[in-house]
């Protein structure tokens, strides 16, 4: 009778969880993703204490969860494996039944939790023109940090929409299918190439993980007395341009968006030396393994390399510390 009581207990108790789990999840997922206030507020520096609250709830919601799913499944099983789809079945039903009560439907709380919802616009990844809230974008390719990007929703084909800027009447839009990707200015907009420069982007790409880049004063002033060197130029070898190391593209006017045309130059550890390739020295591909030749000059400045090593311009560059 006691071990009846105890499992019947703890079936409620799993239940509860159960039909809790979407309000949960939700939660726990914003978050974590660094949207506590929602998708609609930059919590700026903020977003550090979000993603901390986030996986301490993350833990406190396994430790109250685990066990009681642990002794209940565990004891479910003892009357074989088919009774087992009784719980399952239950649990999921109540999580549906709290997605309708709280939120209306999965739609619904896809839109309110990962911020995904269909959105009208004529054109996709794939075309040079597309129309959104009634603006047209013309192809043209621009860089963005993740972080200066929202996503506001899928088209018919699944692609993902993000913008820079306004979600209503963004200047640029980023397209990302499964197999392609395309970025589009509105007309009448452009990339700022020239100006106050307030972020540089590491290595940016359109698909890929684009969380690098320099925002503060004394990261871009570092960049700046790179840039600034004067001397001879020799001819390195570079092994691979990736690993060894990165292009820098340059930010202007808190505009959040770079181009081709704002590359900064190349910084790379070969050779044993730190050096730096301006723009107008571009590498030339040997067809080993992404090696490259590259006339660049050499950074001897110490206290420039101390600087700039703690910077995430070195971050993933290869070299020995």
């Amino acid at each position: 009778m006691k071990s009846k009581i105890i499992y019947c207990i703890n079936f409620i108790w799993t239940s509860f969880v159960a039909f809790s789990f979407p309000i949960c999840f939700g939660l726990i997922y914003l978050n974590i993703t660094g949207h506590a206030k929602g998708y609609s507020y930059d919590l700026g520096s903020e977003k550090d204490v979000s993603i901390m609250l986030g996986c301490v709830e993350l833990l406190i919601w396994l430790a109250l969860a685990l066990p009681s799913n642990i002794y209940t499944f565990r004891k479910t099983l003892r009357k074989g494996k088919a009774y087992l789809l009784i719980p399952i079945a239950w649990y999921i039903v109540l999580a549906v039944i709290c997605l309708m009560i709280t939120f209306g439907g999965w739609s619904e709380y896809a839109k309110e939790v990962f911020h995904v919802r269909k959105i009208e616009l004529n054109g996709n990844e794939d075309t040079d023109i597309v129309f959104y809230n009634g603006t047209e974008y013309l192809s043209g390719l621009f860089y963005c940090a993740d972080d200066d990007r929202r996503i506001i929703g899928r088209i018919d084909h699944g692609a993902r929409v993000y913008t820079v800027g306004s979600d209503t009447s963004p200047q640029y839009l980023l397209i990302v299918g499964r197999d392609n990707s395309g970025t589009f200015i509105a007309e009448g907009a452009s990339v700022p190439t020239s100006g106050k420069i307030t972020k540089i982007l590491i290595d940016p790409g359109i698909r890929s993980d684009n969380s690098q880049y320099l925002s503060s004063a004394d990261e871009i002033a570092v960049i700046d007395e790179i840039t600034n060197l004067s001397g001879e130029f020799q001819t390195f070898r570079v092994d691979n341009y990736y690993t060894n190391g990165n292009a820098f593209y340059y930010v202007y006017n808190n505009s959040n968006v770079s181009c081709n045309e704002n590359y900064g130059g190349y910084i790379a550890f070969t050779e044993g030396k730190w050096i730096y390739a301006p723009p107008e020295n571009r590498p030339v591909w040997t067809g080993e393994c992404n090696g490259v030749t590259i006339e660049a000059l050499v950074i001897d400045d110490e206290e420039i390399i101390e600087k700039m090593c703690r910077t995430d311009m070195v971050k993933y560059i290869d070299y020995q510390k």
